[in-house]
């Protein structure tokens, strides 16, 4: 009798977990917003979305069992549209991102899926250990690429006097550092060496213009995944990506 009762109990919790599983399976597939933002996320000729972040979230959504979709937006377009409800999955910058994301309805995972790093370049033999070392110096910045808000702050601040030199493009902020027509640059060291792996003249630029490249890292931003609750079981599907993330990392993977 007692080996009925505890099979039964056995039984009805298989049924109960089987139930949390089911609930989380969408007829349609989750829609998955995030920023053009090259390299880190980006659209292949044949039109897939991919990049090295892209690539690290797809590990987690792929070991969570989550039936989705990647789509890219503007980053206006992007908030607006999880605001709405029509995209479910984003990655954020998690509680200091709830400022701009109050009104979004959303969910936080408690595990960041990747770590942001920047590093500050510079060429003719100015010091690169702070963010403090830019004070009263020309920074080159990147039309459209804005920098995270610690690093804008610290920009905008006219205390800090600093000068800032706009590049139309990454591969352009680069040439522009080796010839000197900025003393700084802040970028993430991915990306910068993907450009000098890329672009042998990048390359040829930095061996024969006359200084030497310095580096430090100067910040790192933890970024999240946020589910929107308008998406059904959100607070369970978050907790799945967070033990997805916690295999992956225990796994060496991530």
């Amino acid at each position: 009798m007692k080996f009925m009762l505890f099979s039964a109990k056995i039984i009805v919790m298989m049924c109960s977990m089987s139930l949390s599983l089911t609930s989380l399976v969408h007829a349609e597939p989750l829609i998955v917003g995030l920023p053009d933002n090259p390299p880190l996320v980006t659209k292949s000729p044949n039109g897939e979305v991919t990049g090295r972040t892209v690539n690290q979230m797809k590990l987690v959504l792929d070991r969570a069992g989550i039936n989705y979709k990647v789509q890219i937006y503007p980053l206006a377009e992007l908030r607006k549209n999880f605001g709405k409800g029509k995209v479910h999955i984003t990655m954020t910058r998690g509680r200091s991102d709830l400022p701009r994301l109050a009104r979004l309805k959303i969910e936080f995972g408690k595990n960041p899926f990747v770590t942001m790093r920047y590093n500050l370049y510079s060429f003719k033999g100015l010091p690169t250990t702070s963010l403090t070392d830019v004070k009263g110096k020309r920074l080159i910045t990147v039309l459209g690429a804005p920098p995270p808000d610690e690093i804008k702050e610290f920009m905008d601040d006219p205390k800090n006097k600093i000068i800032t030199n706009a590049s139309p493009d990454w591969n352009s902020a680069v040439q522009d550092l080796f010839a000197g027509r900025g003393d700084y640059l802040i970028m993430l060291p991915y990306h910068f060496d993907l450009l000098m792996e890329q672009n042998p003249d990048l390359k040829q630029k930095a061996k024969t213009a006359t200084g030497k490249l310095a580096f430090a890292e100067i910040i790192r931003i933890p970024i999240y995944l946020g589910v929107s609750k308008s998406v059904d079981d959100a607070e369970t599907l978050i907790d799945r990506l967070d033990h997805a993330i916690e295999q992956l990392r225990a796994e060496g993977t991530l």
